[in-house]
């Protein structure tokens, strides 16, 4: 017996599933470079031109050139900066500046607050285009134009940023002069974008300019600063000094309600900076204080709702099997938007849905109660709670105890917004979920937006074997391992 071969409408999602053995290969049609015939009648003035000029050596070196991808040593130095001239075209820049100028200096104007004059605004733009494109970086273009304009590098480097969109090299050429010529953000940027570095290759790059900016920077009091300095001293061996850095760092933090304006304000300006809690914490861990880094932690979480320490915070809930403190902390941080917080989230309810997990206001069996280890009727409702008339007129005193049909719904709810925010993890348990309740097309779907990571000793790899375990009745579940808390 065989199975039908469902339809896979869904043409958003990336094809990650692979494409039958016996698929007969692409048809090709023979046609030689040469052969410029066309036997079909056309009105004079629309034939096509069937043969072109050969395009000249240096046309197609140019062309090869352009269409080359550049890797990042061509491209950066070893610390991270960009070391070539802006790659997109000049005139194309100053038509765009041209059209856009009163609208970007209003913008500037109101959003980031800086008090120039439009002329000194097309002025420093113009400035910069004609710089970025015809050289490499070069603090001394930086230096000359905030002297020549009588402002300071740091607006400079506001004006160039609030131009840049639309050409990623001219921002990393801006980014890197900036830097090296001491402009507060770029130096901070940068210096974060060289301590990853030496995170992920372990080789310290030693005394550069860049760094010269960003002790500066640390005397004059910059706390981002400060902590940049304490990572690079620990990365080479100087734990307690740096330890002593970072305690100056998050005594002078206080939590508040009010959003950044604009990057000088806020702390963390890149992705890949640390927050100062999690820097601390790793230091004092290091040092054996235990007992210093959890209270960190929980400052960060309770007191600042640092997303990543209250996903570390519930964590630490789990291990003491505090499933309200875990639920509430995870809520939390799932709640601002985190993707790895919405996962974790919704494997909690997944599981505590499968019975792994007591329901949160009912005496339950502490110990792991799995429902059942195969899915033995995908097509079956799962019953929702019925209330009598006396329980639906008191059902606000037990509100709060929900059924496993209920935390398997919250489980899916946050399943999709852990897709909707990029998880393919989510996408595979989103689709074994659907597939229970007998929507095996869309499941099948959602299964084509995971990825292989996402299913490997799972389900089968080829897709004729995958369709037949994706229909047939011994469908297997999920193993344990997949769901990260």
């Amino acid at each position: 017996m065989s199975f039908p071969r469902p339809s896979i409408p869904l043409r958003k999602c990336t094809r990650v599933l692979p494409r039958p053995v016996s698929s007969p290969a692409p048809r090709f049609t023979w046609a030689s470079p040469h052969n410029h015939s066309n036997t079909r009648i056309r009105p004079f003035h629309s034939t096509p031109i069937t043969s072109k000029a050969v395009r000249s050596p240096a046309v197609r070196r140019a062309e090869r050139a352009a269409a080359r991808v550049l890797r990042p040593t061509d491209t950066h130095t070893e610390e991270g900066l960009w070391k070539l001239p802006a790659q997109g075209d000049l005139g194309q820049r100053l038509k765009f500046l041209n059209g856009a100028s009163k609208y970007l200096f209003a913008d500037l104007y109101k959003h980031v607050k800086v008090r120039i004059t439009y002329d000194m605004f097309y002025r420093i733009s113009q400035q910069l285009f004609d710089a970025a494109y015809i050289q490499p970086p070069n603090p001394q273009v930086i230096l000359d134009i905030a002297r020549n304009n009588e402002t300071s590098v740091n607006i400079v480097f506001k004006v160039g940023h609030h131009v840049s969109m639309g050409d990623m090299s001219y921002k990393e050429w801006l980014l890197a002069s900036c830097a090296l010529a001491g402009a507060t953000v770029p130096v901070i940027y940068q210096a974060s974008r060289y301590v990853s570095i030496m995170a992920r290759t372990g080789v310290d790059l030693g005394d550069r300019p860049l760094l010269d900016e960003l002790e500066h920077l640390a005397n004059e009091g910059d706390p981002r600063a400060v902590q940049l300095c304490a990572q690079i001293l620990d990365r080479r061996g100087e734990t307690a000094e740096a330890t002593k850095l970072m305690k100056q760092v998050v005594d002078q933090l206080r939590p508040s309600l009010v959003e950044p304006r604009s990057p000088d304000d806020a702390f963390l300006i890149a992705t890949h900076m640390d927050s100062p809690w999690k820097v601390y914490r790793e230091l004092l861990e290091k040092a054996g204080d235990t007992a210093a880094a959890d209270e960190v932690l929980r400052t960060a979480a309770l007191e600042y709702q640092d997303v990543q320490a209250l996903q570390d915070y519930a964590a630490l809930m789990m291990r003491e099997m505090n499933l309200e403190k875990y639920e509430e902390y995870m809520s939390k941080a799932a709640s601002s938007g985190d993707v790895t917080a919405c996962l974790k989230l919704a494997n909690f309810y997944h599981l505590t849905a499968r019975g792994w997990f007591p329901r949160r206001g009912v005496q339950e069996d502490q110990a792991a109660k799995p429902k059942g280890e195969k899915t033995a009727n995908p097509a079956q409702k799962v019953g929702e709670r019925s209330f009598g008339v006396l329980g639906q007129v008191f059902s606000f005193l037990f509100a709060d105890v929900k059924t496993h049909a209920e935390y398997r719904k919250l489980a899916m709810d946050w399943y999709e917004v852990a897709f909707t925010h990029g998880s393919t993890r989510a996408a595979m348990f989103l689709a074994v979920l659907f597939r229970e309740d007998g929507q095996t097309q869309t499941g099948w779907e959602m299964l084509r937006c995971a990825k292989w990571v996402d299913i490997e000793g799972f389900l089968p790899k080829t897709q004729n074997e995958m369709t037949k375990v994706w229909l047939g009745e011994d469908f297997p579940e999920i193993p344990l391992r997949l769901f990260d808390l």
